[in-house]
């Protein structure tokens, strides 16, 4: 759907002059006065704040009445708004919406992987209701194993029967046991119908 917002512009007679630093213009559009207006203001504010306490007022005065005075020549002009409904609309790349997974607290283990012998249903010991929910919403792609924890990650760590136990040292030092690895998040990725987006440390 597009929207074309226009504002009926008068013809301009160019008949302004200075003075001090102050401007007077006479057949501006009506973008072109709510300009002037904000400008006349903001330099009267400008003026206030330097002059003394007793010519504070006065300037303010002058200023409120500058712009009560174009205000009704602004809203007096004729706005026109046209929808078109037949023009296409922008195509969104649907892989923006991707999700992001780290061994960050509990955004893998118990959030995702809870071991095939949890009592918590899951197949392969993935979350069913994890898998469920992701796949309800269509998400294009994941990006994993990190962040942070990319930079210490080996790909290797994560594949075979026998999982090397290490620390994650980027949030807190805690046990890194491995068990979600690069194996188990290609298998979530097949049950949510999703596709890989892996970060990979090349520093």
């Amino acid at each position: 759907m597009a929207f074309t917002l226009a504002c009926k512009s008068e013809p301009k007679i160019h008949r302004c002059r200075r003075r001090g630093s102050a401007a007077w213009a006479i057949g501006f559009s009506c973008a072109e006065r709510l300009f002037l207006s904000a400008c006349v203001a903001f330099r009267f504010r400008v003026m206030a704040q330097r002059a003394p306490l007793v010519m504070r007022p006065l300037l303010v005065s002058f200023a409120l009445i500058g712009m009560s005075l174009t205000a009704p020549a602004i809203l007096a002009q004729k706005v026109a708004l046209s929808v078109d409904e037949s023009k296409a609309e922008a195509k969104i790349d649907r892989n923006i919406f991707g999700q992001f997974a780290e061994h960050l607290g509990h955004g893998i283990y118990d959030g995702i992987w809870v071991g095939p012998d949890s009592t918590i249903p899951n197949t392969r010991g993935i979350r069913n209701d994890v898998v469920a929910a992701l796949k309800a919403i269509k998400v294009p792609n994941i990006r994993w194993p990190g962040g942070c924890f990319a930079d210490e990650y080996h790909w290797r760590k994560g594949v075979g029967p026998q999982r090397v136990i290490t620390l994650n040292p980027n949030w807190g030092g805690v046990i890194e046991p491995n068990s979600f690895g690069t194996n188990e998040f290609m298998d979530f990725l097949d049950q949510i119908g999703s596709e890989a987006y892996v970060s990979v440390n090349v520093g």
